[in-house]
């Protein structure tokens, strides 16, 4: 067997998700409404020699939610080698799967394939994830936005202080008790972690997707980019920080209650209205891959070389 790193990027507007969902149909004529698990696992069916190995899940560093965006996931998957003892090349497994996502017409795009040693696990080998959400805020009285940032972008009304978001972003930083910000704690089992280390999470003025030259929708509106970035989260747990910074600089909250959170474990403010999914990006992950082992023999069809990127 052969172990496989892959980066990938998507956007998840349509799709239902990274991990296969229980119940899950495809749909040949709409892939895109299906699990990114389960169009990479019918991309690897078009490899008939790899139809009985292909038993063995596709592994991520983590889960984003359907809607959520990706500029670069890694994930991992075993592939028995070739009959001649061989394993197959990344550049062609990585031409293989983008050309399935291009015929399928899906926003799914494979960056990069990488052979690693089977010590290897794309969720326990990484140890950083960073996340970028993205906000715009506008006049009341809006009712229109640019498309090109439809379902890219949270929008939402003045007023927006962007002093007190800064400082409610700083509460956050260090290691906590995250009880408050774990989606349905209460329903969780005793003794569910929930403890924490946020290394960074701040905001500033982010930018537009297209150039406001060309959409006058864009005028008056203030983009701004959160970036977290930590070893793990917990589910939603990005939007349920996000949605409390945005209430404080609404001045729907205060930061005595936002204080209020964290000295008191899994209660919650209803003033805070979790962010929707769609302005949440995956912007990197990073990961070492043990070099205690080598990869097996790669071939080339043809004698093609294949230089694999650094990390």
């Amino acid at each position: 067997m052969q172990r496989y790193l892959i980066k990938f990027s998507y956007s998840g507007i349509r799709f239902r998700g990274l991990q296969r969902q229980p119940g899950e149909i495809f749909n040949g004529e709409f892939p895109c409404r299906a699990s990114i698990q389960t169009i990479f696992e019918k991309a690897l069916l078009r490899l008939r020699q790899y139809e009985k190995a292909l038993e063995t899940n596709i592994q991520f560093s983590n889960r984003t939610d359907q809607g959520v965006h990706s500029f670069c996931n890694i994930a991992h998957f075993d592939l028995s080698l070739q009959k001649d003892g061989s394993a197959l090349s990344p550049h062609k497994l990585m031409k293989i799967l983008n050309t399935y996502c291009e015929k399928s017409d899906i926003s799914l795009s494979v960056n990069n394939v990488e052979a690693v040693p089977p010590t290897f696990h794309a969720r326990y080998s990484s140890f950083y994830r960073h996340y970028l959400y993205r906000i715009a805020v506008t006049d009341k009285d809006v009712k229109a936005y640019p498309i090109v940032e439809w379902k890219k972008c949270y929008f939402i009304p003045k007023p927006f202080c962007l002093d007190n978001a800064v400082k409610a972003c700083e509460l956050f930083e260090g290691t906590k008790d995250f009880a408050s910000f774990c989606h349905h704690f209460k329903q969780k089992p005793s003794g569910y972690p929930t403890i924490r280390t946020i290394d960074h999470f701040y905001i500033k003025p982010g930018r537009t997707l297209f150039d406001p030259v060309y959409d006058p929708l864009y005028s008056n509106i203030e983009f701004y980019d959160f970036h977290v970035k930590a070893r793990s989260f917990m589910y939603k747990q990005m939007r349920l920080m996000v949605s409390v910074v945005v209430a404080l600089a609404q001045g729907r909250m205060n930061l005595d209650q936002v204080c209020q959170l964290f000295e008191k474990p899994g209660e919650w403010n209803p003033r805070a209205m979790t962010a929707p999914p769609y302005g949440l990006y995956l912007l990197n992950v990073d990961y070492k891959i043990p070099q205690d082992e080598q990869p097996q023999r790669l071939v080339e069809n043809q004698g093609e070389e294949f230089a694999q990127s650094d990390n």
